[in-house]
């Protein structure tokens, strides 16, 4: 995701790199914004947005939502996702679990 910013108006960070699939993966983006209004886009790249990172084949969207929640909610569904994970296998075989949930608090720049 892009176009976050924290408290103090510091650009964030949202994104899972490295990502490597043969199969459909879910992943959950948890942004908590308290009051503040903001704009995001989300982004799916294959490979990476930086000059001499190619890749080859393909990456695809699908079913993406947004839901806004109360505070009380926000933190009970996000309970619900949390330590959701996949186990992603290398070229060379080495096998990784990957986290599919990710918490951005943008209340506090601390985090």
């Amino acid at each position: 995701m892009s176009g976050l910013k924290d408290a103090d108006g510091k650009q964030i960070k949202a994104d899972f790199t490295e990502v490597t699939s043969k199969e459909w993966v879910t992943f959950y983006f948890f942004v908590a914004t308290g009051d503040t209004e903001q704009e995001t886009t989300l982004d799916l790249w294959l490979g990476a947005d930086k000059e001499g990172y190619l890749s080859g084949g393909a990456v695809f969207f699908d079913d993406c939502h947004i839901f806004q929640y109360s505070e009380n909610a926000f933190w009970k569904t996000y309970n619900n996702y949390a330590k959701r994970n996949y186990v992603q296998e290398s070229t060379n075989g080495e096998k990784k679990k990957v986290d599919c949930t990710k918490l951005y608090d943008l209340r506090n720049p601390e985090q």
